[in-house]
């Protein structure tokens, strides 16, 4: 039997990837519902054209019979009722986009110069079923190849003309789709965002903590006036920092450290400078984009649930480095570690709002997770997709 690994690589190649595609599109999408929208469609379409010769041939007082206005009109629409999810498909597979629009015009303009005579060939044969049907079938065999002749040129030109609008239709509503799962991608993003500065400022700078900055001045104050002024300054450039962010989702990585300096600033004047911290960053990352306000949360979590009661005093060390297209982050605490068995689907507040930015920016192109480290404490992985600020 062969293994999972061999039978992705299997369906990796193009012939094997085409079928299975159609294969989840008949599945997901229940095909026989597509082939009776796709031939009421074309039907309705027949029937309101012979309708409309049929009605016309009175008004120039040329009147012919029903059959033969159905005649003009139903074998084709018959045929590309029958043809139309398959095209759809088609169109699915190759899609024109920037990147491939030459190639995948030409894959285009090739099927449909192979689709049409086919098309051609087989509303004609249901055009002589109708014929017969409708008494209408001429008994001179030599009527087929004429009448055959004086369509295929004309017909094959409407096939193909009907072809493009297919597939021209597929892509406006492809593109539409695109355009609006992005406007709601984004204001999904934009509400996160506006979430996580409104549970920082609940969170990290609520009246408690507040207070508590607030009050350890007061007290240093009347000992150490440089680090009291030092203390209001942190605090109010957090606040500002925080202000002039509201509306980013990405700020550089450089903005982020000197937010996260601020924070742990204030925190070792709490804990009487026993908390220490330290940072490895790769030089080129500086100006690398990161989700505004992604590391702080974690740094809390490390400080509040792993080093907080350590009476030795805390350490924290972040690291950073540049791996290959992506940024990848190493947040490591001496700590009390991870209460529960070690998880990379935390469940805690912080981590899931962390995750679920993550998710919404990157989609499945990133890394997060957590993990006790064997010498105590507790080490944080988080790897994104490394992006370049222009303005640098």
């Amino acid at each position: 039997m062969r293994s999972l690994a061999q039978q992705k690589k299997t369906i990796a190649h193009p012939i094997y990837k085409n079928i299975f595609t159609m294969k989840n599109w008949i599945s997901r999408e229940h095909l026989g519902t597509k082939w009776i929208i796709s031939f009421g469609f074309w039907i309705l379409l027949g029937l309101l054209f012979a309708s409309k010769s049929y009605i016309y041939s009175f008004i120039i007082d040329q009147p012919i019979y029903w059959w033969r206005a159905i005649d003009f009109t139903m074998p084709k629409a018959i045929v590309w009722g029958a043809v139309t999810p398959i095209v759809l498909w088609f169109a699915s597979i190759y899609r024109i986009e920037a990147h491939n629009w030459v190639k995948n015009l030409l894959i285009h303009a090739a099927a449909c110069l192979v689709l049409a005579p086919f098309l051609v060939m087989s509303s004609f044969l249901i055009d002589l079923l109708v014929k017969w049907i409708g008494s209408a079938l001429p008994d001179n065999p030599s009527f087929v190849t004429a009448a055959f002749n004086a369509q295929i040129f004309a017909n094959s030109f409407d096939n193909i003309l009907t072809y493009i609008i297919i597939v021209g239709m597929y892509h406006v509503y492809e593109y539409y789709q695109r355009y609006r799962e992005r406007e709601l991608k984004a204001a999904k993003l934009e509400a996160q965002l506006a979430t996580a500065r409104i549970d920082l400022l609940k969170a990290q700078l609520n009246p408690h903590f507040l207070f508590n900055t607030l009050n350890a001045i007061s007290i240093v104050k009347d000992k150490d006036l440089e680090m009291a002024d030092q203390m209001i300054t942190d605090l109010s450039e957090m606040l500002r920092f925080i202000m002039d962010n509201i509306h980013k989702q990405e700020v550089t990585l450089r903005e982020e450290i000197d937010f996260l300096d601020r924070y742990i600033s204030l925190q070792k004047k709490r804990f009487e400078e026993k908390l220490e911290f330290s940072t490895d960053i790769d030089p080129g990352s500086w100006n690398a984009m990161v989700p505004s306000l992604i590391l702080q949360p974690l740094v809390e979590n490390a400080i509040e649930h792993g080093i907080r009661n350590h009476t030795d005093g805390g350490k924290i060390d972040i690291k950073c480095v540049r791996d290959n297209n992506h940024l990848a982050f190493e947040i490591r605490d001496n700590g009390a570690g991870l209460q529960k068995k070690p998880s990379r689907n935390g469940k805690g507040i912080g981590v899931s709002n962390t995750r679920e930015r993550l998710n919404a920016l990157y989609g499945s192109d990133y890394t997060f997770e957590l993990e006790n480290r064997d010498e105590g404490g507790v080490s944080v992985t988080l790897k994104i997709p490394y992006r370049w600020d222009n303005n640098y």
